[in-house]
């Protein structure tokens, strides 16, 4: 199927990307997920991977979008010269009446007029938003407080994968996820550089396991250097950056540039499946999205993620955690 500009713009940028190199994902790490200055609500799936990278071109640092004339309608102005990104959302469209529906419509017609609904259609709509840092008038950014204490998430590992239901095994050089024993093996803590990169790993890990059947029921692939391999490692990816995201984690620069080093290997890959079908890059953040989602629901990661201060305000102390986790062996 044939992308729209928006889309095959954004596949063109990616595929550039590779070729230099650079993970566009990576650009999620190092910033907050974008929302949108009219609603507060986050932008979500290529939405959010594309307006993160964005952001990392222009420089920008504020998370906030908006359109030009919801900016005029609170009288900002969005300044001249200044040049917007593009966002889309699905819409339902009625051909017969040539209105946009919203679901409440569409399930209002099946109900009552199951015969038009051969003149219903899902279509994709783009707008143009700015980033905050390109209009005037804008309040100014509160200070934005760390989500998590990556030391409590660390210390709730046990907990974070009995949760999920997955098995653990510690010791080795490596970090994988085996789905014929639905395990996920590590090495020791002291292995890494820092909590962040064993965190970040894990997570990793934990999003290639929720292709197990008893999961999301993802086809995972298990000969690396395979395409289904290659595609398996970019939804993993793309998810932990939405997770980082969610999460507010911020890798530095040497633990950027060990990813590279690490996903070199499936670079010439991935740009080979983006050109053999673009949609491959939109099923991936599709698919990403509900990685995401299933770790931070079933994992309960941000609750496992407070501090130790956030966690005695709603009576989940650590060391009630201990004890939850005591005698359970993965």
């Amino acid at each position: 199927m044939k992308l729209n500009k928006t889309r095959q713009d954004l596949v063109d940028a990616f595929k550039a990307a590779l070729q230099e190199d650079t993970l566009p994902w990576q650009q999620c790490w190092r910033a907050s997920r974008p929302i949108s200055l009219q609603t507060g609500k986050e932008y979500r799936g290529i939405n959010n991977l594309s307006l993160s990278y964005a952001a990392y071109q222009k420089g920008y640092t504020d998370p906030r979008w908006i359109t030009y004339k919801q900016a005029q309608a609170k009288g900002w102005q969005v300044r001249g010269g200044e040049k917007g990104s593009r966002v889309e959302f699905w819409h339902y469209f009625d051909k017969q009446s040539g209105k946009v529906l919203d679901q409440a419509d569409v399930r209002r017609i099946q109900r009552d007029q199951p015969e038009r609904m051969k003149f219903i259609r899902l279509a994709a709509y783009s707008y143009t938003v700015f980033n905050a840092e390109q209009v005037d008038g804008v309040p100014q950014l509160a200070p934005q407080e760390a989500k998590v204490d990556v030391a409590m998430l660390q210390r709730g590992r046990d907990l974070f994968l009995r949760n999920l239901g997955v098995a653990f095994r510690e010791g080795g050089s490596e970090a994988y996820y085996l789905a014929r024993t639905d395990s996920i093996h590590m090495p020791y803590t002291e292995c890494f550089t820092s909590d962040y990169a064993y965190t970040c790993t894990l997570l990793h890990e934990a999003g290639h396991a929720t292709g197990h059947e008893s999961r999301l029921n993802r086809e995972i692939g298990s000969l690396f250097g395979s395409a289904t391999y290659a595609r398996e490692e970019l939804r993993a990816e793309i998810a932990s950056a939405f997770l980082s995201q969610s999460l507010g984690l911020k890798l530095d620069e040497q633990e950027l540039k060990h990813s590279i080093d690490r996903h070199k290997a499936y670079i010439q890959n991935w740009i080979s499946i983006f050109d053999e079908d673009p949609n491959e890059l939109f099923a991936a953040v599709k698919d990403a999205d509900k990685i995401a989602d299933y770790l931070l629901e079933h994992g309960k990661l941000l609750e496992l993620g407070m501090s130790e201060e956030a966690a005695r305000e709603v009576g989940q102390t650590p060391q009630l955690q201990a004890e939850e986790m005591a005698g359970w062996e993965p």
